[in-house]
């Protein structure tokens, strides 16, 4: 049964693209909701609070960045990146409370800082948490460095 149901899906690039196309299928609708919640930022805060979304990150043993993710349960996923990879994942500090927006723009924002092992970065992670032609792309990118700037983090 299970490999009629594999059967028919995509694999390798065509994965990836159809992932990014169906994340960027609700990005239109999250930025309309999350715009409202953003706009009440103070621009001297180091912690940022428009959801309960949490920006988390691996790093190695070399202390370099290797993945990074957004999650509503840090705890739940944290067990599941430590039983299934073994990783032992961190929250970034002051991006424990973003709307999925927020927290997606980060994500995205950082993605392009550290980079895709597949194009040349460090990063394991497999899509962008944005794909590049969405629409909302640059947007995106503008507000999740604008958070990182004030949370102080370096990218």
């Amino acid at each position: 049964i299970l490999l009629s149901l594999l059967e028919g899906m995509p694999t390798g690039e065509a994965a990836i693209d159809e992932a990014e196309a169906a994340l960027a299928a609700e990005d239109s609708v999250m930025l309309a909701e999350d715009a409202v919640a953003g706009e009440s930022l103070a621009s001297e805060m180091e912690s940022i609070s428009t959801g309960s979304n949490t920006v988390y990150r691996y790093v190695d043993e070399n202390g370099v960045t290797r993945y990074v993710g957004i999650t509503n349960n840090f705890m739940r996923r944290a067990g599941e990146h430590l039983r299934g990879r073994g990783w032992e994942i961190k929250r970034i500090t002051g991006l424990g409370q973003l709307s999925r927006y927020d927290a997606r723009a980060v994500e995205q924002a950082l993605i392009e800082h550290f980079g895709l092992s597949r194009n040349g970065g460090v990063l394991l992670n497999k899509i962008n948490s944005i794909s590049p032609q969405n629409p909302i792309y640059n947007e995106a990118i503008q507000r999740g460095r604008e958070i990182l700037d004030l949370i102080g983090f370096p990218h």
